[in-house]
């Protein structure tokens, strides 16, 4: 039965809760660790600043917050790591410095929820200390309107999709006002769901989802958009874990390349 309630969700389920929904206050965690458009683009997918380059390597140790949902926890990954556990130790290694993770994501959380996180004082402060924000959240805004691919209603989709775009430029303004030098990294979505139970008009919505977001996040100096959707089309059996929805070890460790592949030269300066 569990296996057919995972067949009909919504393609574009990436964070789904699986602890009670509708979480209110920031959990914290600190740990310390010794279309295809998007992949085919020719773009520099980053836009980084001398100030946050110097700012970075004239630092003790190197800080970084997490915020979003259950895929920015971690959730699925049964040793733990998540991919900021494999990031956090790649820059650990090549930098000789000091590596502090805080995981303030929240499992199920919604981008207007994000929203509201970032302008408590007490995150708000964590923005304000960190060298390196990795941000995944949207999976769940869809998840609270579609719950199963027959109920997908294209105009429907676009509003949902305009709202979160509006709360996510929020998110970006407000991330940059609070600390400009403080280097963005926003994980797109995949789909975690075989391709032959998937339209293609559905997967070309997830396309454009991304799209439009990629475009977004790098409008913004100091921040990149990391696609994934190409990682989990080709190793789907590979890379998601056991609740059919997350990815497993290997998938965090695959999205962890991706993100030191795409940026690690350049906060590492090598």
């Amino acid at each position: 039965m569990q296996k057919i309630w995972y067949g009909i969700l919504f393609i574009f389920i990436i964070s789904i809760s699986i602890f009670s929904y509708g979480i209110k206050s920031s959990l914290i965690i600190t740990e310390s660790w010794p279309r295809d458009k998007i992949t085919n683009s020719k773009e520099q997918p980053y836009s980084l600043t001398e100030d946050t380059i110097k700012v970075i390597q004239n630092k003790d140790q190197i800080s970084i917050l997490v915020l979003g949902d259950s895929l920015a926890r971690g959730t699925g990954d049964e040793t733990g790591y998540g991919f900021t556990g494999h990031f956090a130790n790649y820059l650990e290694q090549n930098t000789n410095k000091k590596v502090n993770v805080i995981k303030a994501a929240i499992n199920g959380q919604l981008s207007s929820e994000l929203l509201s996180q970032i302008n408590q004082q007490n995150v708000s402060q964590l923005v304000k200390n960190s060298d390196v924000i990795i941000i995944s959240t949207g999976g769940n805004d869809i998840l609270k309107n579609f719950h199963s691919v027959e109920s997908i209603n294209e105009t429907l989709f676009y509003e949902v999709e305009d709202r979160y775009l509006k709360n996510l430029t929020s998110i970006l303004n407000n991330i940059n006002s609070i600390n400009p030098n403080a280097y963005m990294i926003f994980l797109g979505l995949y789909n975690p769901l075989d391709l032959n139970k998937i339209k293609k008009q559905h997967l070309n919505l997830l396309l454009e989802w991304n799209y439009k977001t990629k475009l977004l996040v790098e409008s913004y100096q100091n921040s990149t958009f990391i696609p994934s959707y190409d990682l989990f089309k080709y190793n789907r059996d590979k890379y998601i874990s056991i609740d059919d929805i997350h990815p497993n070890s290997k998938g965090y460790k695959a999205i962890a390349d991706r993100i030191i592949k795409i940026i690690g030269n350049i906060l590492t300066k090598k």
